[in-house]
């Protein structure tokens, strides 16, 4: 019986897993992440930025995109 209960219980996970959605498919949320970049630690000098994460927005940057980094996010 046991056997018979395992069997059953990973058909049913491996069903699952089949028809589950692929991981691209699945929206991103409602967060965009932004990365801006200073040339010096106080964050006074703003140099670039680059931004992912809003379904139907495409990542981008400008400017320099390297240097002291400061990370926030916004709602898409």
């Amino acid at each position: 019986m046991f056997r018979q209960v395992l069997i059953a219980s990973t058909l049913v996970l491996a069903g699952l897993g089949v028809s589950a959605a692929p991981a691209e498919a699945i929206p991103i949320g409602g967060y965009q992440n932004v990365y801006a970049y200073f040339s010096d630690a106080a964050h006074t000098n703003f140099i670039g930025e680059r931004w992912t994460g809003c379904p139907g927005n495409p990542a981008g940057s400008w400017g320099v995109t390297s240097g002291y980094v400061y990370h926030y996010t916004l709602e898409c």
